[in-house]
């Protein structure tokens, strides 16, 4: 039997029975889920390193083998995965939340699945009641289908042997549909070689639910990236011509962002001969971790702003093997410290760019991934650097330009002209952070407002003339579309004041200077 229905009603108590996991633990910032294919082990460890929960994922009758890897939906009540039968190779798409199927949709024989690549939230669609899954055949031919999550049903199908396709051109073998975005009505998947893995190029499509219609999408160059789930912005490495080559095979030379609110795709920072791989979103999207090798094999983990300035480099002692972003910097797993166990490292960048803190260990010969992380601190999206473009942007069909070059930037470099210049030097900058001085920056003789908390509904505590030195001693906090620190100055008075105000011009302006 392919599907199992279950009662409405049954389903939406599954629904509600989880909230934000972060919620169990008032003390952590953060929840991280890592997941054990071994054993088929989930674990969730706060930011404090407690371990919140534990559970082994529920297998469906007749099915025996855990899988590779596991999607989390938005929030992480939900999980999608591919158990299969280790004697019939037989695969099942399954929904569960925790310990408890929701629902299996038995696949027919494939060869491998889009679960098999690093999962995304974003194969689920906004509001999780539906899930979007490719496979390869064994017979040949590939399938892209959609599980109504309320019924358990196929609402969506997608097939390489659909005549459309054919007339489009698209590969019909030996290709892996894999869901990139599930907005609306609208999916967007790459078609990416079987055998491939999370570097993996191959053109990505939209699909369009109601019409059925697919369309060539140039929103995704490569599997090499990440989405900050508070904007849908995405982050890609990707090789593009119009920027200077590196000496590296099959290297990207560039880091691009792809806007869905505008349907812009645009490179924003480019190194002088490297390449570069695993880019992630860390500190609330403020910034971009990255893994780069030049042309003399020299690694680096580098920090980029969205303004494509390099603001430092992880220390190489940091052996990095997975990493996720949080809101105050970002985790990663590494097996340098324990044989045989994976430990959880925590790095706050607000602190300062360092190898991070130990805060979990694996059992010995578990070799956990990281599937999902759940701020549990609501933070403020206002203070962004706007993006710098260094080429002009990609559409995708239909939308129209609506992204002006950042603040202090002249208008869109020309493909010609990125072409012909070398690979921009970009300057380092430092970050603010707890126990810094900092500079008061104003312009046109004002002052900079200091206040008894982190808003402007604060009584002012006094006024600072800009060039004045003060030392941070709190923050950042979010309020009133503003990030504030609490400063003291030389004579003992503290107070909040804002990192950054918005010009006339559009532009920003750093009352803060590290």
């Amino acid at each position: 039997m392919w599907m199992f229905r279950l009662a409405s009603a049954l389903l939406l108590a599954a629904f509600l029975s989880l909230s934000v996991v972060g919620a169990q633990s008032t003390t952590d910032s953060w929840v991280a889920t890592l997941y054990n294919p071994v054993a088929g082990r989930l674990t969730q460890v706060g930011s404090s390193g407690a371990v919140l929960a534990e559970w082994t994922l529920p297998l469906p009758p007749g099915f025996d083998r855990f899988p590779n890897r596991v999607t989390v939906a938005p929030g992480g009540s939900l999980f999608a995965y591919v158990p299969y039968n280790s004697s019939t190779f037989q695969g099942t798409l399954t929904i569960s939340d925790r310990e408890r199927v929701i629902i299996p949709f038995n696949l027919p024989l494939t060869v491998s699945d889009s679960l098999e690549f690093p999962g995304s939230e974003w194969a689920f669609n906004a509001d999780g009641s539906a899930f979007a899954l490719g496979y390869l055949l064994e017979g040949g031919g590939w399938g892209l289908i959609v599980l109504n999550l309320s019924t358990g049903a196929i609402d969506h199908t997608l097939r390489s042997d659909d005549a459309l396709l054919g007339i489009l051109g698209l590969p019909t073998n030996q290709v892996v549909p894999v869901p990139r975005r599930f907005a609306g009505d609208e999916i967007t998947f790459s078609l990416v070689p079987y055998g491939g893995d999370s570097l993996s190029s191959g053109d990505s499509y939209l699909w369009n639910l109601l019409t059925n219609n697919v369309t060539l999408s140039p929103a995704f160059p490569s599997l090499d990236g990440d989405t900050f789930s508070l904007t849908g912005e995405v982050v890609i490495s990707a090789a593009d011509d119009r920027l200077p080559a590196v000496a590296i095979q099959n290297a990207a030379n560039s880091l691009q962002a792809f806007l869905p609110q505008s349907g812009e795709r645009f490179p924003f920072f480019a190194g002088a001969g490297q390449a570069f791989s695993r880019p992630r979103f860390i500190q609330n999207g403020e910034l971009i971790l990255v893994d780069s090798v030049d042309e003399a094999q020299r690694y680096a983990w580098l920090v980029i702003g969205r303004d494509g300035q390099t603001i430092g480099q992880i220390p190489a002692a940091a052996q990095i093997d997975d990493v996720r972003g949080v809101g105050d910097g970002f985790i990663y797993t590494t097996t340098q410290f324990t044989p045989g166990a994976t430990t959880l490292v925590y790095v706050n960048t607000r602190d300062g760019l360092d190898a991070g803190i130990p805060i979990w260990t694996s059992p010995i010969e578990a070799a956990p991934i990281i599937v999902s992380t759940v701020d549990t601190v609501v933070r403020s999206q206002a203070s962004y650097t706007p993006w710098v473009q260094l080429a002009e942007p990609v559409l995708i069909p239909g939308s129209t330009i609506a992204l002006a070059p950042a603040p202090g930037q002249s208008l869109l470099i020309s493909p010609a002209d990125v072409g012909s210049q070398a690979a921009p030097t970009l300057p380092s900058r430092r970050l603010i952070a707890i126990g810094t001085v900092v500079t008061i920056n104003t312009t046109d003789g004002n002052k900079l407002n200091v206040r008894n908390g982190p808003g402007t509904g604060f009584e002012i505590v006094l006024k600072l003339d800009a060039g004045a030195r003060v030392e941070v001693v709190d923050g950042p906090r979010a309020g009133d579309n503003f990030t504030w620190w609490r400063i003291r100055t030389g004579d003992g008075v503290e107070g909040w004041a804002v990192e950054s105000v918005p010009q006339d011009d559009g532009t920003i302006l750093p009352t803060l200077l590290p």
